[in-house]
């Protein structure tokens, strides 16, 4: 009897390590498809953008004893909310590769969604001149400018039709993404830190 069960143990431990069949092979193409998909200028340019406002933050955070509390404060929840917009276009990224619908949608009416995404990125600029960059410039006198950063986000709206091509040929290679896959090798590789998570 124990041999038995010993033996029936063994034969499901091995079952559970052997790999899923097709799951090496659906990991390599969502490697692939992603892999092409943030090789675009545009999430590049996402990436400089997102250095840098951690950058710009650094800077204020070694000059900072030179302000109130209340302004470092203001600093921080400029920042903060920034970056919780530039996070949500990451995550509204993200969906649109889990949803297939807006998948297809993209790939049928690409110049709809350029449009949208557009106005999206148009919108974040905006956000950032007159949140962050402005209170920046307020608190330090202008000893700050964060000018880099909004050639930035303006260089980001051109390049929107690059990246909808590209999405419509992922839907080509890849039918879904997991979502772990994508939280793991989009998002958190792009967002935008937290205030507290940015230190020397």
């Amino acid at each position: 009897m124990k041999k038995e069960t010993l033996a029936t143990a063994l034969i499901l431990a091995l079952v559970l390590l052997l790999p899923v069949p097709g799951t090496a092979q659906r990991r390599e193409k969502m490697d692939a498809a992603l892999r092409s998909f943030t090789d675009t200028e545009f999430m590049k340019k996402f990436r400089d953008l997102k250095l840098e406002a951690e950058n710009l933050v650094l800077t204020f955070k070694e000059q900072q004893s030179r302000y109130s509390p209340a302004e470092v404060n203001r600093v921080k929840a400029a920042y903060e909310r920034t970056a919780d917009k530039f996070n949500a276009q990451l995550s509204d990224m993200k969906a649109d590769f889990m949803d297939d619908r807006k998948l297809r949608y993209i790939q049928d009416f690409p110049d709809d969604y350029v449009k949208g995404l557009s106005m999206d990125v148009n919108g974040l600029t905006s956000f950032y001149q007159s949140n962050l960059q402005s209170t920046v410039q307020d608190v330090t006198d202008a000893g700050i400018d964060g000018n880099s950063l909004l050639l930035l986000v303006a260089e980001l709206a051109k390049l929107t039709p690059e990246l909808v091509n590209n999405i419509s040929q992922l839907r080509a290679s890849v039918k879904e993404f997991d979502d772990k896959f994508l939280q793991e090798n989009l998002v958190l590789p792009y967002r935008f830190k937290k205030w507290d998570e940015i230190n020397f």
